[in-house]
């Protein structure tokens, strides 16, 4: 039997106005502790096993609004159903650290593993 396991590869990297959605060249900020964990929380929560049948990466921007929740601007994958699965488990949800500010874009990479269970 599979099963997925998520992990937040790099955490959260503070994002800048640039022309390319997700920065390449940027200096990454300080590891956002209990967001990281919160997010992983979230995505780990809606899992429904079947979608995934090799490990995945995908690139998460989002910003944080006026009520501390997180709206997701853009889910890079090559897997359209990462994609949705990402978006569906945080947008929306909010967050009870208080690490982000709000109006600014965050990214994060998430890896999604499959992992035999014996």
């Amino acid at each position: 039997m599979k099963n997925l396991f998520l992990t937040l590869v790099v955490a959260l990297f503070v994002t800048t106005a640039s022309a390319s959605a997700f920065p390449s060249s940027e200096e990454p900020k300080p590891v956002l502790v209990e967001t990281s964990k919160e997010l992983s929380h979230l995505l780990n929560s809606v899992y429904t096993e079947g979608f995934l049948e090799k490990e995945e990466l995908g690139k998460v921007l989002f910003v944080v609004n006026d009520l501390n929740q997180i709206v997701v601007l853009k889910v890079q994958s090559n897997n359209e159903e990462i994609q949705s699965y990402v978006a569906k488990a945080l947008n929306y949800k909010t967050l009870s650290s208080k690490e982000l500010k709000m109006g600014e874009n965050y990214f994060f990479v998430v890896k999604f593993k499959i992992k035999e269970q014996q």
